[in-house]
């Protein structure tokens, strides 16, 4: 089956379900009460608005607030984000876990990799590790962001980003919401992180 598919469990009412591309082989487990944001070519996406050199194939949010909608998404609640890019010219070429992380992350940079002190101040990364999918490289990072160095902490995320060269292709996963919501969440968003998949 190619595009998306919601998949549901086998046994009976799950409490989970899955949202999955079988055509890009990319896959999440989510909440079954969670509701899915549709998506139309009408709506911007942030990486393609940075750079014509990636373009969305297919992309998939879901969260617990009601009726969603793209451009009407709360910090309040938390989001799981997914997508997949096709990557041309030197971005492709050039891809690398920073450069990964840097189209994954909202902050604008690559968190684990800040340019100056301005940038350092506005992050904290609180775990770090490599993605162990097979043929693709890749990084999972939770970390929290704010303003300035002189603001509270706003927001928390879970971020994995996974990239393909040689199929043109960009995967990322963005977990997350305001501080106090995703301390209030953080067991669901751990756990919709941990299913993420690539397959080659």
């Amino acid at each position: 089956l190619a595009g998306l598919l919601v998949l549901a469990s086998a046994c009976g009412e799950s409490s989970h379900r899955y949202i999955a591309n079988t055509t890009e082989k990319i896959y999440m487990r989510v909440p079954r009460d969670w509701n899915d944001l549709t998506f139309t070519s009408a709506d911007p996406d942030r990486l393609e608005g940075m750079t014509s050199q990636a373009t969305v194939v297919w992309r998939a949010a879901t969260t617990p607030a009601a009726d969603p909608k793209p451009d009407q998404v709360s910090s309040e609640d938390p989001l799981a984000f997914t997508a997949v890019y096709e990557l041309s010219g030197q971005l492709n070429q050039q891809m690398s876990a920073s450069l990964a992380r840097l189209a994954a992350s909202p902050t604008g940079f690559d968190p684990v990799l800040p340019s100056d002190d301005t940038e350092s101040a506005q992050v904290e990364v609180l775990d770090y590790q490599p993605l162990g999918f097979e043929g693709i490289n890749g990084s999972r990072i939770v970390f929290r962001m704010r303003d300035s160095g002189s603001d509270p902490w706003k927001a928390i995320y879970d971020v994995s980003a996974a990239y393909d060269s040689k199929a043109f292709r960009l995967y990322v996963l963005q977990v997350g919401c305001s501080t106090t919501c995703y301390e209030q969440n953080k067991s669901t968003i751990s756990s919709i992180a941990d299913s993420w998949l690539v397959k080659t």
